[in-house]
């Protein structure tokens, strides 16, 4: 479960973002609709004009076509062990501590199980861009028998994921990706940057060591990073980072 300091340290990321761009609301990468996003390690997303929001086990979802009076709309059991949620396109994407569901909301308040795909019990948020998913495998406190590892699936067709690529990383945590480059929190290991244009044979392009990270949120060549003694801005539009800002509030 997450401390009440990591707690705050992601309500801290959104309220960043939403300075940053403006916004009024928090999704994932979502269809143009949406007007905002999400890290890879929330439990609600938005799409178009309805927000899922997940616990342990029921997927929440409301209406907020009426912004000023969101509207609960139906509830559905989606699984056990569900730790967070990202939505791309039509599609809902659950980490859970058994593996990864895929449901379809084309219909957005009636959801449809499509697959699932199970791995060794382990934390495993979720990012996904352009037909792939990028999942980190984390073994720590209730995941301690898991593995720490960074998954990459094919899910050109979403009924039937196929994991293409394992990468072993040092304790990962939330993940990010935007226009083929991949950022992973990993732990005390550093921030990575990798170059995912070939998502069979990634590559490193750079460690910040000095950055022990929760999750992070690409958008629009901007990273933002929760991390432990603070949120970080970067701009990402070169080839290394640039460091923007930090606020100093850590979890």
């Amino acid at each position: 479960m997450k401390s009440k300091g990591i707690a705050a340290a992601t309500l801290i990321l959104g309220f960043a973002l939403l300075l940053l761009g403006g916004c009024t609301t928090m999704s994932s990468y979502a269809p143009a609709t949406s007007t905002g996003k999400s890290g890879s390690m929330a439990r609600f997303t938005i799409a178009g004009e309805h927000m899922y929001a997940v616990s342990e086990t029921t997927l929440h979802i409301f209406d907020l076509s009426k912004r000023s009076q969101p509207r609960l709309v139906a509830t559905v059991e989606v699984g056990e062990g569900i730790e967070t949620i990202f939505s791309y396109k039509d599609l809902l994407f659950f980490g859970t501590r058994l593996g990864m569901l895929i449901y379809s909301i084309e219909a957005p308040e009636n959801p449809a199980f499509l697959s699932e795909y199970r791995h060794v019990y382990s934390c495993d948020p979720i990012v996904v861009e352009d037909g792939y998913a990028y999942v980190t495998l984390r073994s720590q406190a209730q995941c301690r028998t898991g593995r720490n590892e960074l998954h990459i699936y094919d899910i050109k067709d979403p009924t039937a994921p196929l994991l293409i690529k394992s990468y072993t990383m040092g304790n990962p945590w939330g993940l990010g990706i935007d226009r083929k480059k991949l950022f992973v929190c990993d732990g005390r290991h550093g921030l990575k940057v990798f170059d995912a244009n070939d998502p069979e044979q990634i590559e490193l392009l750079e460690t910040i060591e000095s950055i022990n990270g929760y999750d992070v949120i690409p958008n629009d060549r901007i990273l933002i990073v929760s991390a432990r003694d603070g949120i970080y801005q970067f701009d990402y539009s070169t080839h290394q980072l640039r460091k923007l800002s930090r606020i100093p509030v850590g979890y």
